[in-house]
């Protein structure tokens, strides 16, 4: 189906599409002071909010993800 994998893997299908480019522009993935650097234009812009996808089997991500926000 169209959702098949959603947030956790790509489709064969899908793997050629996603290069490195696309994922830097597309998604909000990086080290942690790349986030915090992005987090910080995006708050300057004027947003209050952030939602961030836990998956399933990554829990701990909470935690990765309080220690990013916890300095912007």
């Amino acid at each position: 189906t169209l959702h098949k994998g959603h947030l956790m893997f790509l489709r064969e299908d899908e793997d050629r599409f996603a290069t490195a480019d696309l994922i830097r522009m597309m998604t909000f993935s990086g080290t942690a002071p790349e986030l915090r650097d992005r987090l910080r234009r995006i708050k300057e812009s004027g947003y209050h909010e952030v939602v961030v996808q836990i998956t399933t089997g990554y829990e701990t991500m909470i935690d990765d993800w309080a220690r990013v926000f916890e300095t912007v």
